[in-house]
């Protein structure tokens, strides 16, 4: 199976506003599990599908810099909603995210605080595609951490913490960004959904 590892991520929040994160690599723990829980094994959220055409049309209205993500707030602890693994090395945690009709899939964790040895993973459910992983080495003062618009309309974050941890990690996401464009800023030629969240905040 071919597995493309990101090693450096860049994230558009909003497309204004770029920055790098770096990660160091390295395969989710999980996928050496000879009993791994499939994707439908995990717990997970989904959120419900934005109105594409309605977006547009107030893109082209806007005379703003081109969007092409709308962030919904949340609060998802992840070693608390996530799905948890004991292994002789330490515990995991694998936490799914689908958006239906999303081109790509944006988070923003609001505490990331990781002790030693902890490490981080998003990837896709077929395997193919890995963010990370991300560690210690990511914690901020603010204790934010910004991951890059993960292509696609599912992902699974990963959270690894080793049974001698000098700490609890936190790992909450805080946001959730949902592609409405591809990243390049192109449109699909197809009919756009026109069912929306109407509970679902524009972000910042």
């Amino acid at each position: 199976m071919k597995r493309i590892i990101i090693v450096l991520a860049i994230l558009i929040y909003p497309v204004t506003l770029t920055f790098a994160q770096l990660s160091e690599g390295g395969q989710p723990p999980s996928f050496d599990l000879p009993n791994a829980k499939t994707s439908k094994e995990i717990n997970d959220y989904t959120l419900r599908i934005w109105r594409t055409k309605k977006l547009i049309r107030e893109d082209e209205n806007a005379g703003a810099p081109l969007r092409y993500s709308v962030y919904k707030t949340v609060t998802i602890d992840i070693k608390d909603k996530g799905t948890l693994t004991e292994t002789k090395d330490g515990s995991i945690w694998q936490y799914g995210i689908e958006s239906k009709n999303a081109k790509s899939i944006g988070l923003i964790f609001s505490q990331y605080k990781l002790p030693p040895g902890a490490k981080l993973f998003v990837y896709n459910k077929e395997k193919e595609l890995i963010y990370g992983a991300f560690t210690e080495k990511n914690n901020k003062q603010k204790g934010h951490l910004a991951i890059a618009e993960f292509p696609g309309n599912k992902l699974i974050v990963e959270y690894f913490e080793p049974h001698n941890a000098g700490f609890s990690g936190s790992v909450v996401i805080g946001k959730i960004g949902q592609g409405y464009r591809n990243i390049d800023g192109t449109i699909d030629d197809t009919k756009a959904e026109e069912i929306f969240d109407i509970n679902c905040s524009w972000g910042d």
